[in-house]
């Protein structure tokens, strides 16, 4: 018991080593140089980013059609602010402006 009291009052840590067959200590095992693959991780990472965004600026955008619709899957859930036609299921979109709302089937 008091051989743990006298070991927790120390302040450094013992290196570890291993003992040999004979029971003569051998010299401390080296830790393994994490902070050269964390280096390698970080470099590899920003360098496959900044691909991936040269790659993504690059390509060329296809612009949305002049008219097109959006419909619902699963029913009228399409907001709108007409008090005549609270909900729709789909609405035709032509530029900026909605031109018709409806349901499938209409």
């Amino acid at each position: 018991m008091a051989d743990l009291r006298l070991r927790s009052q120390s302040s450094s840590p013992k290196p570890i080593t291993k003992k040999d067959a004979d029971g003569f200590s051998v010299a401390p095992i080296p830790a393994p140089q994490t902070h050269l693959l964390t280096r390698l991780l970080y470099v590899t990472s920003v360098l496959l980013s900044i691909l991936c965004l040269a790659y993504v600026g690059g390509r060329e955008r296809t612009p949305l059609p002049d008219a097109y619709a959006l419909c619902s899957r699963s029913g009228a859930h399409i907001y709108t602010v007409d008090p005549g036609y609270p909900r729709a299921q789909c609405m035709v979109v032509q530029g900026s402006h909605i031109v018709d709302v409806g349901a499938i089937g209409m």
